[in-house]
């Protein structure tokens, strides 16, 4: 790496003001902001040395910042063949590069140990994951038009699903703009394949977040009425411009906070809800690898119980023989597993499919999903 000295120096000053959780993306256009004089190929180095490191921290025997550091910027040399880079004699231990085996799901195990991720998964955190989207029917040839245009390359997983490289500005192509394709990691795209609403069913996206899972559910059964809501105003605000710029009407956007029993809203009965449940997001950390560094897996224990209290206080606005459809972005048992286990203790429920989206082997995020049919 050229300027070594210069970025660890810089590395060293971004950790020392950085105060997670707050996303370290959002902690560098702060710095970059007040380093002006940075220029593109400064940001770029800057921002490669600062995730290289945290994704290698912690399989590191020696944990002196120099040295993690010394062992990044080898790692970015090696970006080419990181078979050659694991084996070096540098005390880099796989199993530990994701450090939270403990917590994990079964699914995710290694064959050979019951405490260590598989190598595979571990692996997966070493690379930035591909930029997923999902063009809208119909509109697949104006989009590739325009990608051929502009000398974007892409991989096509499937004609409306495409995978590019992470730092491309797709939101600045026109076809973007009139909505023709959203940004949506592929494991969330097919979480759809779960919802099964049917023509003239009322829905209840109850976290929505981005929108991404409620935009899904319109495009896939435009004759549903949809209700969506989040406890977040400036989630609803971007909610209301994306399903406005798709063309969605008939959606009722709300705030609501479900870890309080609802009692001041008139809502109807429900044909399905959807719970994509605020978690760790342990499944996405290749993309977020500062979490690797600095996470508490004593916030489990606080997720689980909000993800509960979520799914007990939507359940009462569903109908009987109908879907509740829980969603994380986590991995960990503890968020997924148990919480579908303590839910369906208290609640008459009947769990029809649970699973995981292994979206690691595919360079996508790594999902749960359970779906749950209310019965009584």
């Amino acid at each position: 790496m050229q300027h070594y000295h210069t970025r660890i120096a810089q590395l060293s000053e971004l950790l020392a003001s950085y105060k997670y959780p707050l996303p370290f993306s959002e902690h560098l256009k702060q710095y970059f902001r007040v380093h002006k004089n940075a220029g593109s190929k400064d940001r770029r180095e800057i921002r490669a040395i600062s995730y290289a490191f945290f994704r290698i921290a912690n399989a590191l025997d020696n944990k002196d910042f120099n040295h993690i550091s010394e062992i990044a910027a080898n790692f970015i040399d090696h970006q080419g063949d990181m078979q050659d880079f694991i084996n070096e004699p540098n005390g880099f231990h796989i199993e530990n590069i994701f450090p939270f085996n403990e917590y994990i799901s079964q699914v995710f195990l290694g064959l050979e140990s019951q405490m260590a991720a598989n190598p595979d998964f571990q692996l997966s955190f070493l690379r930035q994951p591909p930029v997923w989207v999902k063009i809208k029917p119909g509109k697949e040839a104006e989009v590739s038009a325009e990608l051929k245009s502009e000398n974007i390359a892409f991989d096509k997983y499937s004609e409306q699903v495409l995978s590019f490289e992470n730092e491309l500005k797709l939101t600045d192509l026109q076809s973007f703009k009139k909505g023709f394709f959203r940004i949506q990691d592929l494991s969330s795209q097919l979480v759809s394949e779960y919802y099964h609403a049917s023509e003239g069913e009322t829905w209840w996206d109850c976290c929505a977040g981005a929108g991404g899972k409620s935009l899904a559910l319109l495009e896939d059964n435009p004759g549903i009425k949809l209700f969506a809501s989040d406890i977040r105003e400036s989630i609803l605000n971007n909610l209301h411009e994306r399903h406005s710029q798709a063309g969605n009407r008939n959606i009722n956007i709300f705030a609501a906070d479900l870890s309080q029993p609802i009692i001041n809203q008139k809502l109807p009965e429900f044909d399905g809800i959807i719970v994509d449940a605020p978690c760790s997001g342990s499944g996405t950390w290749a993309r977020n690898p500062e979490n690797l560094y600095y996470f508490d897996p004593e916030t489990i224990n606080s997720y689980q119980s909000r993800q509960i209290s979520i799914l007990t206080n939507a359940f009462p606005f569903l109908k009987t023989g109908k879907p509740i459809i829980y969603i994380t972005c986590s991995v960990f048992k503890g968020e997924n597993e148990d919480v579908i286990s303590s839910f369906a203790k208290d609640n008459e429920v009947k769990i029809e499919e649970q699973k995981y989206l292994e979206g690691y082997k595919n360079g996508a995020e790594n999902m749960f999903i359970c779906r749950m049919i209310k019965t009584d």
